[in-house]
């Protein structure tokens, strides 16, 4: 189970100790053991590599969707049911003076979501579908 590993081009890296770099960073995994099974062992981890030779290009994340709040409110007894998310230009992604290359991402939608998908518009025209997962399982989240 788990991910695959997730290498990035050998020309791109995450930034780290510069002024504007994050002074802190946290690694996030999720175990799941909903029968219980007594004795299971996790040989789970990572690896990171530094560096001091700069990379041509850094490496980021980028955020995007719905924050769920109690303004999203999903009908009683509705079979069918769609949220769009927005992330125009003017979020703040302005300052990126340099076109983005999207490496994969990760789809995640909690326990209702049954498909999802990550569209890539320009001037209101669809580009492409950058992620997409038509029977979305919340068990089986991975970089894709």
């Amino acid at each position: 189970g788990g991910n695959k590993m997730i290498y990035f081009p050998e020309e791109a890296g995450f930034s780290l100790g510069s002024a504007n770099d994050p002074k802190y960073y946290v690694l996030q995994i999720h175990f799941d053991n909903p029968s219980n099974v007594a004795g299971i062992q996790d040989f789970s981890g990572f690896r990171l590599h530094y560096t001091s030779d700069l990379r041509t290009y850094d490496v980021g994340i980028l955020w995007t969707g719905i924050n769920v709040d109690a303004l999203q409110l999903i009908p009683p007894g509705v079979t069918d049911f769609k949220s769009f998310g927005y992330c125009p230009i003017t979020t703040g992604l302005q300052i990126i003076s340099t076109p983005l290359n999207v490496l994969g991402g990760i789809l995640h939608t909690h326990l209702l979501g049954t498909k999802i998908r990550v569209l890539h518009f320009r001037n209101g025209n669809l580009l492409r579908i950058l992620l997409e997962d038509k029977y979305y399982d919340f068990n089986l989240q991975e970089w894709r």
